[in-house]
């Protein structure tokens, strides 16, 4: 019996009790390639920000020993050794526990859940997370969220003082970021003050990670900023260079441990990297399909975003007269019609192609609101501002 069937409580009552989503720019380690430590460095203090989505206590980190290899799922090369600790936006660093001690191992493929931290964190705020990972020599550690330059404060102590465990102690790295690619909580769950009526996963690709936009958007993506951080709970899972059959993986055991076990919506942000492959409409079909079922059987509504264009450019994107759409395009028009029509098990889909084309199935970035992309299939901010539009973000709250 789960707390959600607990005696004497009720439903709400017992949401109150289970940790959700509470903070993001906490996801799994996700770059499709330089996506491991150099193997030469054996450890590291990483600090990262991350935006309060919902007022919780109790806060847990959770911490995974796997990486994204080209969109699929692959175990950690060798244990890692880490210590973190959570910072609010005023005060010193608190210290997390695991199992009652301050250093646990996480083993290649594992999830490991911290114990619950007795801080409130509240909705809006900023808050750092410390991350301190070692291994043994020539060992190697996951890598993927970045530090940006426009984040004051985040940064790492590789280049500054490699092997030290600034966890606690006073952050003396300087007050400015220092660029580059980290480690860092897969997930950031707490109990909420207010009962979480709805929970959402986001599984997708580069363009749901923000890859494209300028910072500080890498790593976010209109998805996220179109459901924003206002009294709402959501886990990304997003994986670039992912199809649509890389999520339905065995391989990916280790990341849908983070799917919240009260989750009640998935938002798919997958298809164009599928589309791309050369595959066959018939053979989508049955991609998309195997992810919404997997999905609609843990519970959970399901909801689809129309693809976007791909497209080739002479001038950098800078009009539509000099964009010409990929091999595919036709492809990627089936499938967004076929969408449309909301075939089962989807609960509905979130129209986002109509806001970054020209026109309905043009196939070509919209440039009205200055240069759309810079390689032609990852949306700069500009136009990722628009599409967050399509997320009605009062649907998951």
């Amino acid at each position: 019996m789960g707390i959600l069937d607990a005696p004497g409580l009720s439903l709400a009552q017992a949401r109150r009790q289970v940790a959700v989503p509470c903070a993001n720019r906490a996801f799994p380690p996700n770059l499709a390639s330089s996506n491991l430590s150099d193997g030469v460095i054996t450890s590291a203090t990483y600090r990262l920000t991350h935006t309060v989505t919902k007022t919780s206590h109790s806060v847990r980190l959770a911490f995974i020993n796997a990486y994204n290899n080209l969109g699929n799922e692959v175990n950690g090369l060798n244990d890692i050794t880490i210590r973190a600790s959570i910072e609010p936006s005023a005060g010193s660093p608190v210290p997390v526990f695991f199992g009652g001690k301050r250093t646990t191992v996480v083993e290649p493929g594992a999830v490991i859940f911290s114990d619950p931290v007795a801080i409130e964190l509240t909705q809006g705020a900023t808050i750092f997370t410390r991350t301190y990972v070692q291994v043994a020599s020539g060992g190697k550690w996951p890598l993927g969220i970045s530090t940006s330059g426009t984040r004051a404060g985040e940064g790492n102590t590789i280049g500054a003082s490699a092997g030290a465990d600034w966890t606690t102690s006073a952050w003396n790295v300087g007050s400015t970021t220092i660029a580059g690619t980290a480690y860092g909580p897969a997930s950031i769950v707490g109990i909420p003050a207010t009962v979480a009526k709805k929970t959402t996963i986001v599984v997708g690709d580069s363009i749901a990670d923000g890859v494209g936009e300028a910072a500080p958007n890498q790593n976010i993506g209109y998805v996220e900023r179109g459901l924003g951080y206002t009294d709402i709970s959501y886990q990304k899972l997003a994986y670039p260079s992912a199809g649509i059959s890389n999520f339905s993986s065995p391989s990916s055991a280790a990341r849908k441990q983070l799917i919240p076990a009260v989750a009640t919506d998935a938002i798919v942000e997958l298809g164009i990297n599928a589309v791309a492959s050369g595959a066959t409409f018939a053979t989508l079909q049955t991609s998309f399909l195997n992810i919404w079922n997997e999905l609609n059987r843990r519970g959970l509504k399901v909801w689809q975003t129309t693809l976007t264009p791909s497209t080739t450019s002479t001038d950098a994107w800078a009009t539509l007269a000099n964009q010409s759409p990929q091999s595919f395009e036709a492809v990627r028009v089936q499938i967004n019609n076929w969408i449309r029509t909301t075939p089962a098990p989807l609960a509905g889909y979130l129209e986002i192609a109509d806001l970054a084309e020209s026109d309905r199935n043009s196939g070509k970035w919209r440039v009205d609101l200055g240069q759309p992309s810079t390689d032609g299939v990852h949306p700069t901010t500009a136009v990722a501002t628009a599409m967050a539009a399509g997320v009605p973000a009062a649907s998951f709250k």
